[in-house]
């Protein structure tokens, strides 16, 4: 196991004897030392701690961390994709299965490792969340990122929707530019929705969770596994030889858009949704540029795709 250090995992001050953390009241019993995730007070590389675990998904883990050079939060995530690698009962490690699983799990970390490095180039971009560093420990990679707060726009538009063609024009046109630049590197998100949009504080938008849809170069993108959100995915995400491009992200920024100004999520294909033979919504009252973006990123068809930002 790797060295730990007995701090709050949520302030990372020093928590005693405490269950509950005198300095923020976090309950320090709800700590993850359940053997699936890293232990809050592993230190990593000499220089990161863990804390609390932010998030988990099919493809790991995040979590809150400190950068110990400079006493900073971070977010830090975890390559352990399920199905294919497990972590080592009373360790660190991470161990890939063996066969086919574990050349899958190698190009997927290669693969991590390469779309952090590539993504830490747009760290100038203001909506994309920023990349501080990445490297391989325990058998696996970890990005260190920075840490946000603020909430997701799943949970703003939850409590405010349906919101006004203004607001949704204010947060559609930073991820249209974050978009654009990481398209135009031959990158692909493939996972936008609600979830994976942060409304900082200060009100601006940041574009995340890049690792956890397995980027890919757009010229291997179709010997990709499915990654789809119903509603949010278009035609080409239903099949293993579907073949993505930038116009996988505009269908599901076009979802998104739907989402933010009628307050809830397509049930079905967003073609559908507009097409009058399925009973289209009304969209008086709101913006043409919005209705308008909606209909040229989710056609009928995918042979009409919009292909560029």
């Amino acid at each position: 196991m790797s060295d730990k250090i007995n701090l709050c995992p949520n302030c990372f001050a020093e928590e005693g004897n405490n269950d509950i953390c005198p300095d923020c009241g976090y309950d320090i019993k709800n700590r993850s030392d359940n053997g699936e995730y890293l232990p809050a007070g592993t230190i990593l590389i000499g220089k990161y701690m863990i804390g609390k675990v932010l998030g988990h998904g099919g493809f790991g883990a995040t979590y809150l961390g400190m950068d110990l050079t400079v006493s900073e939060k971070v977010a830090i995530k975890e390559y352990l994709p399920a199905g294919v690698a497990v972590r080592e009962k009373d360790t660190d490690i991470v161990t890939s299965y063996i066969g086919k699983k574990g050349e899958i799990y190698k190009h997927g970390l290669r693969n991590f490792i390469e779309e952090a490095k590539v993504l830490s180039k747009f760290s100038a971009v203001p909506s994309i969340v920023s990349i501080f560093d990445v490297f391989t420990a325990n058998g696996t990679a970890y990005i260190v990122m920075e840490y946000l707060e603020g909430e997701s726009l799943s949970s703003y538009v939850k409590n405010n929707a349906p919101l006004s063609s203004d607001i949704v024009i204010e947060f559609a046109l930073p991820l249209c530019d974050a978009l654009k630049k990481v398209h135009n590197a031959g990158i692909i998100h493939r996972d936008i929705s609600l979830e994976n949009i942060y409304l900082m504080k200060d009100g601006k938008i940041k574009l995340l969770d890049f690792g956890a849809a397995r980027l890919t170069l757009v010229d291997d993108s179709t010997s990709l596994s499915v990654i789809l959100k119903p509603g949010y995915a278009p035609i080409e995400q239903y099949s293993r030889k579907g073949v993505q491009g930038p116009w996988t992200d505009i269908y599901a920024l076009a979802a998104t858009i739907y989402h933010m100004f009628t307050g809830y999520a397509p049930t079905f294909g967003l073609g559908q949704v507009l097409s009058p033979a399925a009973g289209a919504l009304s969209f008086t009252g709101y913006a043409p540029t919005i209705v308008g973006a909606i209909a040229g990123g989710a056609p009928l068809t995918n042979t009409t795709n919009v292909t560029n930002i």
